[in-house]
This record gives structure tokens, sequence and C-alpha cells, in this order.
């Protein structure tokens, strides 16, 4: 074989292996999202309807509508995510932390599960256990989250003051600006 003939036909590259660049940032980061099978399609419909009580600041009832949504399909990573968040937003840190273990258990790195689990620790104060959550956190899509966490880290090595409810205020401040842009 010519070099002329690797030039006529070039190698042929398998599409559906390739990822875009966001798709490679959330594998890196652990935030690579399964997609739900057929029988789940009725899920997406609930998730929509749940992100807008959430958006609305309805928590209670977008909380049962993810507590439908995992005994539906307990592999939806989203609705442990946003379970998560709906108790946290409810001050019930335990439970919220039992939702998102239930998804740490089989995606051991998943951001949003990191983020959350450290949150219950620091509503409960417990600043260490947080610290040493927030220290798995790698979500590269999250760079204002990640940074506020490098920074949080290292005001925790300078000063040992640092409570829960600060961590809790710092937290929800840079995932606000995140949102925001």
């Amino acid at each position: 074989m010519s070099d002329n003939d690797d030039k006529k036909n070039p190698p042929q590259v398998d599409t559906k292996r390739r990822l875009s660049r966001r798709n490679l940032l959330r594998r890196l980061g652990g935030q690579h999202e399964d997609r739900p099978g057929k029988a789940a399609m009725g899920i997406d419909n609930l998730g929509r309807e749940a992100d807008s009580m959430i958006r609305e600041q309805q928590y209670e009832k977008a909380l049962a509508v993810y507590e439908r949504m995992t005994e539906r399909d307990p592999r939806h990573r989203e609705a442990w995510r946003y379970r998560g968040w709906c108790l946290i937003k409810l001050n019930r840190p335990a439970e919220a932390r039992d939702a998102l273990q239930t998804l740490l258990k089989s995606h051991p790195d998943d951001g949003h599960a990191l983020l959350y689990t450290g949150m219950t620790h620091a509503m409960q104060d417990d600043v260490e256990l947080a610290l040493d959550v927030w220290r798995r956190y790698r979500d590269y899509t999250k760079v204002l989250i990640m940074r506020e966490i490098n920074l949080m880290l290292y005001e925790a090595d300078q000063d040992e003051s640092l409570q829960g409810k600060d961590l809790i205020r710092w937290i929800e401040d840079a995932i606000r600006r995140q949102e925001q842009g």
C-alpha cells in the first residue's frame, strides 16, 4: 500500500464513539449522564414538571415528583440529585444525605452528589466532614464552584473557626453565581 492509497482512503472514524468537548469534560469530571431507556421516557416529563417546581421554590411538591421518579427508575441520576437538593432546601439534611449516598454508591465521583453531600454535613455543622467530601469534588464545567471550594479549603487550613453556616452561605452563593453565568 502506497502513501497515495492512504490519502484516497482515510481511516474510518467511529462517529458513535466521538465525544463532544462538553461530554468529554463531563466524563472527566464524573458528570456523564446515563441515557434513560425507553421504559423511562415518561420520567422525562415528570422531570420537567419537577424542574419547574424547583424554579418556583415549591420544594415539597418537587420532592414528591423526584421520589416517584427514583421509585420508577432507581438509576435516574438527576432525580437522585434533585431529590437531595429538595431535601436540603427543606432543611432535612439527614434524609438528603441518604438520597445522595444512594447515588454515590453507583457513581462515586458524581459532582452534584458530592457538592450536596458536603452541604448536608455543613448544615449539621460538621465542617471537617463537609470539607473532606468537597476535596473529592471535580466538575470542570463548574469552575466558579470549584474555585470557591478551593478557597474554602485554603481558609480552613489557615483558620480553624469556619462554621457550617458560613460554608453553606459560601457554597450557595457560588452555585447562584455559577448559574447566572
